[in-house]
């Protein structure tokens, strides 16, 4: 039971970075609103160490700092691309650069929730 809240925590948060950091999905604010309220009702069951259905505090820091990694990994993959272009005005169109996003905004994403349902169900 424990691990499905905190994979729908994750999964709730990885999904609304994703949608701020790539702008590729638009969410409206009454959905937003629920996800939001869904997150702050998990954290609040996990500050409170309802036994059942915490995880310890070091676990649940780390994973989501896991999750915050993938701003870093956005806006690097933004400066990285904005440093290439003032080399080459052309390395937005190279097929490297689209490789490289599609990495940054798809992938990452999906790797971060992996590591992440993977840890939680280790530590079950």
């Amino acid at each position: 039971m424990k691990e499905l809240i905190y994979l729908l925590f994750f999964g709730i948060t990885n999904f609304l970075l994703f949608s701020y950091n790539t702008r590729k999905i638009e969410i409206n604010y009454k959905l937003k609103a629920v996800l939001i309220l869904v997150l702050v009702i998990i954290l609040i069951l996990h500050f409170f160490h309802i036994e059942k259905i915490s995880i310890p505090n070091q676990y649940f820091f780390y994973l989501f700092i896991i999750s915050l990694i993938s701003f870093v990994i956005h806006y690097g993959g933004e400066l990285s691309i904005l440093i290439a272009r003032k080399f080459d005005s052309k390395a937005e169109d190279n097929f490297v650069v689209t490789i490289f996003n599609f990495l940054r905004f798809y992938v990452i994403y999906f790797l971060i929730f992996f590591f992440q349902c993977t840890f939680i169900f280790s530590r079950a």
